[in-house]
């Protein structure tokens, strides 16, 4: 179940938490998405590199992640609070951060269980992608996956990939780690980036017909991403108005590296299993951009989860 949460809720997904009061309600319902029009706080256009706070007991993030040239650019993006459900019982929650300019994009995602869940998993786990825009795609060139176990001696678990002049670096908590290279031939982004990727590619074309190899731990993949046209399945609503979405099937498969046997890639392994493990929803919202909105992960340990958004937020 760890190994899931850390997948999607996560990335993807999510498969994917923080700062939104949860609620029990059944998934079939409709829900109102809260929709924050607040003035954001300052920010500080002069900065020239993404820096990171050292590792702490609620952030675990890597003392220094890269430099990345942001300054004197416009900078934009979106916040997202979603929520984790199986028959309308919670089971975890989490927020995305995506902030961009027009060569440069940092993803944040924070996730942790929630209800009964957490009385198995208190870990609070976040995830990083730091990366540019090139040539229509987004080339991750930093990607972190950390973990905070809590209590009276927190433990801290913190996985990077740095992309250099030599090539992909890998390490586990600062220490040097050994890895297939292969993983990462022709991969150019991790999950995170792809989970934005694929809203870009609705945003040019309308539809989100791709296929990207990615990485994830020490798994190579690749992702094949199928446009299943608008749809109203989530049930959320802007106002008193339902939002319309894309629908978008996922289909992974192992590609290099550890082969993984987890549910997403249970369809290669196992008869009658789903290929399209994971079907994500996107919709504009408020703006002129494709954003996700809802998730559908199916042939999970539990069976299928929703991941429903709960509030939404322009970043300027």
């Amino acid at each position: 179940m760890k190994k899931f949460l850390r997948y999607f809720i996560p990335i993807v997904l999510i498969c994917v938490a923080t700062g939104a009061t949860w609620r029990y309600f059944h998934t079939d319902h409709e829900s109102e998405v809260v929709i924050d029009e607040s003035e954001p706080e300052a920010e500080d256009d002069d900065m020239v590199e993404t820096k990171a706070p050292p590792p702490t007991k609620t952030s675990p993030r890597a003392a220094k992640i890269i430099a990345v040239p942001t300054a004197q650019k416009e900078k934009t993006g979106v916040h997202i609070e979603m929520e984790a459900t199986k028959l309308g019982v919670g089971l975890g929650r989490l927020s995305i951060d995506f902030v961009y300019d027009d060569d440069t994009f940092e993803i944040d995602l924070f996730a942790r269980a929630s209800g009964v869940l957490a009385i198995f998993l208190s870990d609070r786990m976040e995830f990083k992608s730091v990366g540019k825009f090139a040539d229509g795609k987004m080339q991750t060139v930093y990607f972190s996956d950390s973990a905070v176990k809590p209590g009276k001696k927190p433990k801290t678990k913190i996985k990077t990939y740095t992309l250099g002049a030599g090539g992909w670096r890998h390490t586990l908590n600062d220490e040097e780690r050994e890895i297939d290279m292969k993983m990462f031939d022709q991969a150019a982004a991790d999950p995170l980036a792809l989970l934005f990727y694929i809203a870009r590619v609705l945003d040019r074309g309308g539809k989100c017909d791709i296929r990207e190899n990615s990485f994830l731990d020490k798994t190579g993949f690749s992702l094949t991403s199928a446009d299943k046209g608008k749809t109203g399945d989530s049930g959320i609503k802007s106002g008193k108005k339902k939002i319309v979405e894309n629908r978008c099937d996922l289909v992974f498969r192992n590609r290099a590296g550890k082969t993984d046997k987890g549910f997403l890639f249970e369809h290669e392994f196992k008869k009658g299993a789903p290929q399209n493990a994971v079907t994500v929803y996107y919709s504009k919202m408020t703006g002129d951009k494709f954003v996700p909105v809802f998730l559908k992960l199916r042939g999970t340990p539990v069976g299928e989860i929703r991941i429903k958004l709960t509030k939404f937020k322009t970043i300027k």
